[in-house]
């Protein structure tokens, strides 16, 4: 550590004229001399003591950051720090971030304080470990927080982007639950008190529709939706057990009343049915027979 002084004191602690009252020099040939004795004994008893007797300002000099987190200063009394500045390789400056330190200001015992100290200049990835800076080389997937743009950053293999723009594009997930938790039974959960779906325009490069498609593996299988009242079953539509639309209803989610089932092939409605799941059918309660016409004393009997 090498102090240099930047500004001496504006005025020294004794006044020439007392000086030379002192001196009992009457004169002003030794004017110079006198002030230069005022000035000498001034340094040799701020040396002595180690203690400033007039306000100076003082730049430390440091080749290295100082072993671990703090920097005593060696002058007092100590009254403010002015700036902190680190040098490159080439000598340009670099201001020190305030938010990276801490002056504990003891006019006797003055300290700088470090959270961590700043790595050195031109060095990036970096994390300080144990009192010593330790660097590494960022792997694909890395996320870090920068604390002076408060924003998240993920490491993409090439260079670093704020995360949110990764999120525009996610891909094979497992589960995704919003506003509440997804399971392996419901891989996509919601809670929430609307929804909106909206076509794509064409001036927005789409095609102005919006089609919301459900899909089914097999024939047997089913692709419906089922409405819930306090998680029990009410009302089911779709492609149920077959590929005829249904529509059923409960009272109780264990009993089930089918309203219509549209045939696949005619378009016309065939039958009603009462099942005790959303999936299961039990007999026809009537059946509406389209390959004879009734007369005027035909009969419907419903039971």
């Amino acid at each position: 550590m090498i102090p240099v002084i930047v500004n001496g004191p504006a005025v020294e602690p004794v006044a020439l004229p007392d000086a030379k009252k002192w001196l009992k020099v009457e004169t002003f040939d030794d004017d110079d001399v006198v002030g230069a004795l005022i000035t000498a004994a001034r340094l040799i008893l701020e040396a002595q003591i180690r203690r400033m007797l007039i306000t100076q300002t003082w730049r430390l000099i440091y080749d290295r950051w100082p072993n671990g987190r703090l920097i005593k200063i060696p002058l007092a009394p100590f009254q403010s720090l002015i700036a902190m500045r680190v040098y490159d390789a080439n000598g340009t400056a670099q201001a020190v971030s305030s938010s990276l330190y801490h002056v504990d200001a003891r006019p006797d015992a003055a300290r700088i304080i470090f959270g961590a100290p700043p790595p050195p200049p031109g060095q990036e990835n970096a994390a300080f470990q144990d009192g010593l800076w330790r660097f590494f080389v960022p792997q694909k997937g890395w996320i870090a927080y920068v604390e002076s743009e408060g924003i998240v950053v993920l490491f993409d293999g090439s260079g670093w982007n704020e995360l949110g723009l990764s999120l525009r594009n996610l891909q094979n997930l497992s589960e995704l639950g919003i506003g509440t938790s997804a399971d392996a039974t419901n891989v996509l959960a919601a809670k929430l008190n609307n929804a909106l779906f909206t076509a794509k325009a064409t001036s927005e490069g789409g095609t102005g529709n919006l089609r919301y498609i459900l899909n089914k593996s097999a024939v047997g299988n089913t692709v419906s939706q089922l409405y819930q009242d306090g998680y029990s079953g009410r009302a089911e539509v779709g492609l149920i057990g077959d590929d005829n639309f249904h529509v059923k209803v409960s009272a109780d989610g264990s009993v089930w009343h089918e309203a219509i089932s549209v045939d696949k092939t005619t378009g016309k409605p065939s039958s009603c049915r009462v099942s005790s799941s959303p999936t299961a059918t039990r007999s026809p309660m009537w059946r509406s027979t389209a390959a004879r016409r009734p007369s005027a004393r035909a009969l419907h009997v419903f039971r």
